[in-house]
């Protein structure tokens, strides 16, 4: 095998499993807005009566998606990259520059979560909630700062593996 398409192989082992337990969960809730937003226009358009909280429970959902996707994005090394300057350098400055890039990234990503989850404390005490369903605000803060610190375990796992956790989503045949 060779050294580009070390991290290509089956991940395996419970840290590779939690990060597919989130790309399910990520999966059910693109499709519960799928079928949100469509039960919502059925019934706006042909009933006259549209989905209660539809809009709200769509916005709670692309939320989720979109810091769940950031865990799942670092994890497979899918992140963007300009690689202008990188593809000029020796392969031992690019292994030393990925690390790097990603050590710093994991400490944003955990200074990141830690003023979120503190964020998410306070609205606890004050008691935010969405309007129509009641969904306590902290709640989603606190889940949403959980997902950047993942996402920041992640980029740490990928630094001392050298290679990505999960294989990429756009795996091709060459």
């Amino acid at each position: 095998m060779s050294e580009e398409h070390a991290g290509d192989q089956e991940a395996r082992g419970p840290v590779a499993w939690v990060f597919r337990g989130f790309s399910l969960a990520a999966g059910i809730m693109v499709a519960a807005m799928m079928f949100i937003t469509t039960f919502d226009v059925i019934g706006r358009y042909f009933f006259g009566r549209p989905l209660f909280a539809a809009f709200e429970v769509t916005e709670i959902l692309m939320g989720l998606i979109i810091f769940a996707g950031l865990p799942l994005a670092t994890a497979a090394r899918e992140n963007i990259t300009i690689s202008i300057l990188v593809e000029r350098m020796s392969q031992k400055a690019q292994d030393f520059g990925a690390r790097l890039f990603e050590i710093v990234c994991a400490a944003i990503c955990f200074a990141m979560g830690w003023r979120m989850w503190v964020y998410g404390a306070r609205l606890w005490r004050t008691g935010d909630q969405t309007l129509e369903l009641r969904v306590p605000l902290g709640l989603l803060a606190q889940v949403m700062a959980a997902l950047v610190v993942l996402a920041g375990i992640a980029f740490l796992i990928n630094a001392a593996r050298g290679r990505q956790l999960l294989p990429a989503a756009n795996n091709s045949i060459e």
